[in-house]
């Protein structure tokens, strides 16, 4: 008897289904440029793919995940939809037919700078891995996360590099990528390199 209960327990587990170790959609992030300068904000590229054979459902709603170089993990407050989306009923998901693949962008306006652009920690010169925990937003849906991507920020000797000691002069070293905009001395700064710093790199920014 114990003999055939056995045999049956496993003719039962041969018999269910095996699911696949990685979920339908294989998403990716990559960024625009292969360096950005420190304190300023950063677009993100996302690439999202059907690898199923069947309609797969990814949110669009992001979370953006910092890892810094000695493993800290950061998780910046705020999520923002990825774009392009409708500024009246934004999509918080999408249907990927089986192999397609979408790619939506994160991005900054001085207009609509994201909350992520406040946080201190990853500003800096150094380099980061940057990745994005995608959900739809709705109650016990589960997250996809992204490959990360390295974002390494550095600033070219001489007046990038005043530039960059003086932005960190004005925010008692706490400057973050949304510091021209946000900051009360972001408009200080601004004139500064206006003025007397044409030729940074900072200069397109300042004139933003």
């Amino acid at each position: 008897m114990k003999k055939t209960l056995l045999i049956l327990a496993v003719v039962l587990v041969a018999s269910w289904p095996v699911l696949a170790k990685d979920g339908p959609i294989v998403a990716t992030t990559s960024l625009p440029y292969s360096s950005v300068l420190p304190g300023v904000p950063f677009d993100l590229n996302v690439e999202l793919k059907n690898v199923s054979a069947a309609p797969a459902v990814v949110g669009l709603v992001a979370r953006l995940v910092i890892t810094t170089a000695d493993g800290t993990e950061i998780r910046p407050r705020g999520t923002q939809i990825l774009e392009p989306h409708s500024l009246s009923e934004p999509e918080t998901s999408i249907v990927l037919a089986p192999g397609e693949t979408a790619v939506r962008t994160l991005s900054w306006s001085r207009f609509a700078m994201p909350n992520w652009a406040s946080d201190s920690r990853y500003s800096g010169p150094g380099a980061y891995t940057v990745a994005v925990e995608l959900s739809s937003g709705a109650e016990g849906a589960a997250p996809i996360r992204t490959s990360g991507a390295t974002l390494v920020r550095e600033v070219a000797p001489g007046v990038d590099t005043d530039v960059w000691e003086r932005m960190q002069q004005l925010s008692g070293g706490r400057w973050s990528d949304d510091g021209f905009v946000r900051r009360p001395e972001g408009r200080q700064l601004i004139d500064e390199i206006l003025t007397a710093h044409r030729t940074s790199s900072y200069y397109p920014y300042a004139l933003l």
